[in-house]
């Protein structure tokens, strides 16, 4: 059984003002987590801190923190208790076919999905702020699996993040650190329904590739919580697709 109750735990999700990463940060509230977020939007941070702390007296913080910015992680690192549990999950979408690639685009992308991961993990490390025995959920998507037209920068960039989550996971282990990787498919957000970015027919288009339907947040969210419970002390090194049947038939 799902042990609910994260009171003892002391939790980081980054990209926790929207999305998935609110939904997390939801959850691990709701369970009392002693939850620490951060985020790059002063006005929703602050929103959410505000909900957390009516609801959650072990509520730490809610940190405004740019991920592509090293002084922001440097502050962020610093301003956190050791860990038992860290979510990355800030990153961004990207869709431009190949021909019209920028260097701007290919830097944004991989800074904020890649390299803002790599300098976070490593600050933290080298600050002694993840606890033995911490859990590492990493947030990806199955787009690194699979050739949908448009991605390339995203998709090489959450290729980049499964192969940097494979070797963490190995070098952690020693220190009974587990890191796994959440690969989703298309789940309904704000951005993905959002009519500027995905008009209702590509969104009832790509409901048909999905045997089980588009994703809710929350179906994400058990598995995160899933991951970061005693109750999956025996896995690392793994990357676990949750795409409504979509790999099946690609």
């Amino acid at each position: 059984m799902i042990n609910e109750n994260f009171s003892n735990k002391k939790i980081l999700v980054t990209g926790a003002t929207s999305g998935i990463g609110l939904g997390i940060s939801r959850m691990l509230n709701e369970y009392k987590a002693q939850l620490t977020i951060s985020g790059r939007n002063q006005t929703k941070l602050n929103k959410i801190s505000n909900e957390f702390e009516l609801s959650n007296l072990n509520f730490n913080k809610g940190i405004l923190a740019d991920v592509c910015n090293l002084e922001d992680i440097s502050n962020l690192v610093q301003e956190i208790d050791t860990l038992d549990g860290l979510v990355l999950n800030a990153g961004i979408i990207d869709y431009t076919p190949a021909k019209l690639i920028t260097e701007k685009k290919v830097i944004d992308l991989f800074y904020t999905n890649v390299f803002s991961n790599f300098f976070l993990v490593q600050k933290l490390l080298h600050s002694k702020k993840i606890k033995k025995g911490a859990s590492i959920v990493i947030i990806s998507s199955i787009a690194a699996k699979v050739g949908v037209p448009g991605t390339s920068i995203y998709a090489a960039s959450k290729g980049a993040l499964n192969s940097y989550a494979k070797v963490l996971a190995s070098e952690l282990s020693l220190q009974n650190i587990r890191v796994n990787v959440v690969s989703p498919g298309v789940v309904k957000t704000d951005l993905i329904e959002n009519t500027n970015v995905t008009s209702d027919f590509q969104m009832s288009n790509l409901s048909t590739k999905y045997p089980l339907g588009l994703g809710e947040i929350i179906d994400i969210v058990y598995l995160v919580q899933f991951l970061l419970s005693e109750n999956s002390k025996w896995m690392t090194g793994s990357n676990i697709d949750i795409d409504g049947g979509y790999l099946l038939n690609n």
